[in-house]
């Protein structure tokens, strides 16, 4: 091995040569960090203006009182605060045998101020408006009192709000 390649070789193992060699370079780091935070302010950017419908699964009791149809709808304490009278509400008869899949909208009609409290559920009650004609359109006349599944559909919400509103 000759004298040249002897000294290449211990210039390489030295401490400065691996330092240089070992070293990412600054405008590397730079770059990264900027896409890093680019990333990070479209994501909160699409965050702020892409909305999202949020629905909340509840379930409605349906009776005839006096020749009457209503339905009632159960609205857990806990959301009351996102419903609104006028709300739109979707129910689904899907759970009595031989009647298929029936299902409706109606609005919320008003809500009660009571809280009810049971021993696994606390909730207030909503009345539905146009049950009544739903049910005599198609001569459906419910003879006992039906739960069936119900969802109300919520104010549009963004998922930057969903997300710091649940935060605080």
């Amino acid at each position: 091995m000759s004298l040249h390649n002897q000294e290449n070789i211990i210039e390489l193992r030295s401490e400065k040569a691996r330092n240089i060699i070992g070293q990412i370079p600054p405008f590397i780091v730079r770059l990264g960090i900027t896409v890093f935070l680019l990333i990070i302010i479209s994501f909160f950017l699409f965050s702020y203006f892409w909305e999202y419908t949020p629905i909340l699964k509840t379930t409605a009791i349906i009776k005839n009182e006096n020749g009457k149809n209503i339905a009632l709808l159960k609205i857990p304490a806990n959301n009351l605060n996102k419903i609104k009278i006028g709300s739109q509400v979707s129910i689904n008869i899907n759970n009595i045998p031989n009647l298929g899949n029936f299902m409706f909208q109606d609005r919320i009609k008003s809500i009660s101020n009571n809280l009810m409290l049971k021993s696994d559920e606390a909730y207030y009650i909503a009345e539905l408006s146009q049950i009544d004609t739903v049910f005599l359109s198609n001569q459906i006349i419910p003879l006992e009192e039906i739960t069936v599944n119900a969802e109300i559909t919520l104010d549009k919400i963004s998922i930057f709000n969903k997300f710091f509103y649940s935060l605080f």
